[in-house]
């Protein structure tokens, strides 16, 4: 009797250890956490252009500081960060107190008409980070932000993406 205790009070203790280690990954938390901070900037950067001018005049190689709203609906899949930054007009009714952009018939309707350019976020290694762009740089859709990076141009399929070093929250 003592010895099926013991083994139960074993097996109980050797799962906990099992679960909880697994449960909580600090690292990866830790990576989110330190690309975050890395990307997201405290004061917006001066001489942010708009998509479309980024689009038509930014060339391979070129540092560009672009402004527009977020829209996840083209992202692949929720394991990689990139994003598409459409066009912004500026005759959103986005400061009225309590507007959730992401349930805005009217703002969804001009985000989807909108020109984009994809923005990626990538890794020391060169590669895009293996994470949701929501969960690392904590934005929501039709979000209004200001991106700093390097551009690069595909005029063959009319595509620009930008790599992203750093992301400002319009207020």
């Amino acid at each position: 009797m003592q010895f099926r205790c013991f083994l139960l009070a074993l097996s109980c203790s050797v799962t906990t250890v099992f679960v909880t280690g697994g449960c909580n990954d600090s690292n990866e938390t830790g990576v989110v956490s330190s690309q975050h901070e890395l990307v997201v900037l405290a004061t917006e950067p001066e001489g942010a252009v708009s998509v479309s001018a980024v689009k038509s005049d930014a060339k391979t190689g070129d540092q560009v500081v672009v402004f527009g709203a977020v829209d996840f609906s083209e992202t692949a899949d929720g394991n990689s960060a990139f994003f598409t930054l459409k066009e912004f007009t500026g005759d959103r009714h986005s400061d009225v107190k309590g507007h959730d952009p992401s349930n805005c018939p009217f703002c969804k309707r001009e985000l989807a008409n909108a020109p984009g350019i994809t923005v990626v976020v990538k890794g020391e290694d060169g590669n895009p980070l293996a994470i949701s762009p929501q969960e690392l740089l904590d934005v929501a859709q039709g979000e209004v932000v200001v991106i700093q990076g390097t551009a690069e141009a595909n005029p063959e399929l009319d595509m620009m993406v930008i790599d992203m070093q750093g992301i400002h929250r319009k207020q």
